[in-house]
């Protein structure tokens, strides 16, 4: 099979391949050996290339593939796994410079599974790999932010019920500092154009200057926050070993995942407020993409609504 086939074909694909003996787990990984060395600089799809390690296993496989050819459907497959996985005595560095240097005595369990299949491992995928979690959460809790603001009932809107601020005032909240700790900086920052000073502040007594928010001016400030995500984050430096805000002494990297727990920690306020009122929750998102980014990949697949 020529070498482009090799690179499209699925793991059972090449997993019969193996086993009807047309390619050897060595061959096979030196395939892709020689694709990563070619091609990830080029797009910084590597963290870290273990091609002994790889070779190794591939060599195991096929003693194990001829002398019986019984084994695990992963037999021989080589595979990449993710630099957020700890795997023992490879660098696993988590895509950012403070932990250039860390290195695990014990491998994470998928990667112990897969060494148990014996697939020849390859350890790769980068930051990019990093920036599509991190956009794909932020819509998915963003999403839920958005239903909880939706499913809120007109009474409950305005009132604090006992709390310490109102429904509306926790939704915004959450919003402004979305938006905030999505730029690089504190200085580059551009509050939204309805913005009144200071109302961010859920710890400081309220001015009686301030006007609530409607719901329908709150979710249109959601709409603002959803749709700069994808193009905020692809311009973030993720290595950067600071988050851009004096307040928060992280990586940047650690930064905006701060801030994704941020949405949620509020979100699940507010979720809790509808539970007691209405008797009805928020429904779980595990992962969203873009409209933008869900429209694109439909066309790519032949795929309508």
């Amino acid at each position: 099979m020529p070498d482009n086939d090799l690179f499209f074909a699925t793991a059972a694909g090449l997993s019969r391949l193996l086993r009807a003996r047309k390619i050897s787990a060595v061959e096979l990984t030196r395939v892709f050996l020689d694709r990563l060395a070619t091609l990830g600089p080029r797009y910084n799809a590597l963290a870290e290339l273990t091609p002994e390690l790889a070779l190794r296993q591939a060599r195991r496989a096929d003693r194990i593939l001829r002398r019986s050819g019984v084994a695990s459907p992963l037999m021989g497959v080589p595979y990449g796994a993710k630099d957020l996985l700890a795997t023992k005595g490879i660098p696993t560095r988590w895509g950012a410079p403070p932990y250039r240097n860390q290195v695990f005595d014990y491998d994470a369990t998928v990667v112990r599974r897969l060494r148990d299949c014996n697939a020849p491992a390859g350890k790769s995928i980068s930051l990019e790999a990093l920036r599509s979690a991190l956009k794909s959460q932020y819509h998915a809790t963003l999403a839920m932010l958005r239903s909880a603001i939706r499913q809120c009932p007109d009474d409950l809107w305005t009132s604090s019920d006992g709390h310490a601020s109102p429904f509306w005032l926790i939704a915004y909240h959450a919003l402004f500092y979305t938006h905030l700790y999505l730029q690089p900086n504190n200085g580059v920052f551009g509050p939204w154009e309805h913005h009144q000073r200071g109302i961010q502040h859920m710890d400081r007594p309220p001015r009686t200057k301030w006007r609530p928010y409607t719901k329908a001016e709150v979710l249109a400030y959601w709409k603002v926050c959803d749709s700069m995500v994808d193009g905020a984050v692809d311009a973030l430096n993720l290595n950067a070993p600071h988050s851009g805000f004096s307040w928060y002494k992280i990586p940047k990297l650690e930064h905006q995942i701060v801030n994704i727990r941020h949405i949620q920690y509020h979100e699940a306020q507010l979720g809790d407020r509808l539970r007691s009122a209405t008797g009805a929750g928020v429904g779980w998102a595990d992962a969203r993409r873009s409209t933008r980014a869900r429209t694109t990949s439909r066309r790519q697949h032949g795929k309508r609504e």
